[in-house]
């Protein structure tokens, strides 16, 4: 059996100093893991359950402050308890999970998804409440896929993108590089065609998804090409990290 701790910045605040000592020293006590709650979007009169919600509840973003956690320790794994899946574009979200997981060095392991309860935040991030299940279950198909599609390169819109690209989803806005873009939204990669185009097809939940577009309105299109050219990354490519040092 093993120990994780879930830090609620709802609760324990946003002091990032704070944040590191308590994670620090879960590491240094062998706990297993580390854990962030979500919400994205809280109003007056929220309630979870009987209790209401402050709407100015300090909860921080799950995903950003993982990162900040991971560069501050070495071993303890990093997880989400929970993330809400349908508020996150599946394919943006599948970016930063294998970004986190690659600067931390493997550790962003424990991913564990839920619905939302609260209309009100769905709303906020242009989300049909009623729906979110069904998105929620066509994103986990769609983030298993893109983790085990192997492309060599990657471009998102006319953008190309590396492990280190800050790439954001707020509802239905996409924020890339100090851009932002509407739907529908390309990705474009270059791999073995023949190879993720038989990963998809064998793929339930992406024949599930394809059925049922016309019925929901969504939008899906899958195209092999001859050629395809990808621009030049033009970002930033320097890291930093945090390393306790010795001695």
């Amino acid at each position: 059996m093993q120990f994780g701790i879930i830090y609620n910045t709802g609760q324990l605040g946003v002091d990032p100093s704070r944040i590191i000592a308590v994670a620090r020293h879960a590491e240094d006590c062998g706990f297993e893991s580390f854990f962030l709650p979500e919400h994205i979007a809280l109003y007056p009169g929220a309630t979870l359950g009987a209790y209401p919600v402050p709407p100015d509840l300090p909860l921080a973003d799950p995903l950003s402050t993982l990162s900040f956690v991971a560069a501050a320790t070495r071993r303890i794994l990093l997880g989400t308890s929970v993330l809400l899946l349908p508020f996150h574009h599946p394919v943006i979200l599948a970016k930063e999970l294998a970004t986190i997981d690659v600067l931390s060095g493997g550790r962003m392991r424990l991913l564990t998804v839920g619905l939302g309860v609260l209309p009100g935040e769905a709303g906020a991030v242009g989300v049909d409440f009623g729906t979110r299940g069904r998105r929620a279950d066509e994103a986990i198909d769609v983030l298993r896929l893109l983790w085990a599609g192997g492309a060599e390169a990657m471009m998102i819109m006319d953008q190309r993108v590396l492990t280190t690209s800050a790439v954001r989803c707020i509802g239905n806005t996409l924020l890339l590089q100090g851009r932002t873009y509407s739907p529908p939204f390309v990705v474009t990669g270059i791999g073995d065609a023949a190879a993720m185009s038989s990963a998809l097809d064998a793929e339930p939940g992406v024949r599930l998804l394809v059925q049922y577009v016309d019925k929901y309105k969504l939008g899906y299109d899958v195209t092999a090409l001859d050629s395809v050219e990808l621009p030049a990354y033009s970002g930033p490519v320097r890291l930093t990290s945090a390393r306790q040092g010795g001695g």
